[in-house]
């Protein structure tokens, strides 16, 4: 009777411990998912806050300009602190509002080259459109990405490298930034199934008039779904700038990497 009531416990916490293993099995990705959802989240957070005290900057820069009894130091003064006063300095973050003036510039400038030369073929889409850490961002975030209708908000690199695609969603090399005005088109791709993140899973999900946002440290972006569609891997001709059009493309995998997604949209007016 002995022998069979141990080997019965035995079972019994055999049994117990496959449940519990089986369970966190189970939870793991979306435990996986929570955790990356944070740090995402976290980033866009530092990101904001970068924005906020750029704008800070510039607004009393601004004001400074205005107001003579202001005085607006150098960088050739002894005293000066006009710069480093305002300056952004984080582990993501060590620039000021020239910093992303010239980001600004090079932004566009990098947009009118593709307005007349844009080409595909000898792109190599794992490289990125501008070196960040030039403009003293150190993380390669150049904004986010927010959808409300899939509850997606998501950082976005330049490069579609995996190391980037890894971390959050990218833009497509040899497709507009996402600085907004006419002759642009912006290629936003991410992952799907990604074990233990969500990128773009859900954007299938999506339906015409969904509105989507791009925020850069040049202020938000409003795009509006105008069509979704399964694609071959070797159709790009919705990824070509349209003349006078304002456009954001958002790419993921379909049918295990065998087709894609493809999201467009087009600016919101107002």
């Amino acid at each position: 009777m002995k022998r069979k009531s141990s080997s019965s416990i035995l079972w019994g916490i055999t049994a117990i411990i496959l449940l519990i293993a089986s369970v966190i099995l189970l939870l793991c990705p979306s435990v996986s998912k929570e955790l990356y959802q944070r740090k995402a989240n976290e980033t866009i957070k530092e990101f904001n806050t970068a924005v906020e005290q750029i704008n800070q900057e510039m607004n009393i820069n601004e004001v400074a300009k205005e107001d003579k009894s202001v005085k607006v130091t150098n960088d050739n003064d002894s005293d000066s602190t006009n710069n480093s006063a305002f300056m952004v300095n984080s582990s993501d973050y060590s620039l000021t509002s020239s910093d992303i003036e010239a980001l600004w510039r090079d932004s566009k400038s990098y947009n009118n080259v593709l307005k007349k030369h844009q080409n595909f073929c000898d792109s190599d889409f794992s490289s990125a459109a501008l070196d960040l850490s030039d403009y003293g961002i150190l993380n390669g975030v150049y904004g986010y990405i927010s959808i409300p209708d899939i509850h997606l908000q998501m950082p976005v690199l330049l490069g579609s490298s995996d190391e980037n695609m890894a971390i959050g969603v990218t833009h497509l090399f040899s497709t507009s930034l996402p600085t907004g005005g006419s002759d642009t088109n912006c290629v936003i791709s991410g992952h799907t199934g990604f074990t233990g993140k969500t990128f773009f899973d859900d954007i299938p999900k999506l339906t015409i008039g969904s509105i989507i946002t791009v925020t850069t440290f040049f202020g938000e972006l409003k795009y509006e779904v105008s069509d979704i569609k399964r694609i071959e891997t070797t159709q790009i001709e919705d990824l070509i700038i349209q003349k006078g059009k304002d456009k954001l493309t958002l790419l993921t995998c379909a049918d295990g990497g065998i087709k894609r997604w493809q999201v467009s949209c087009d600016r919101k007016s107002g």
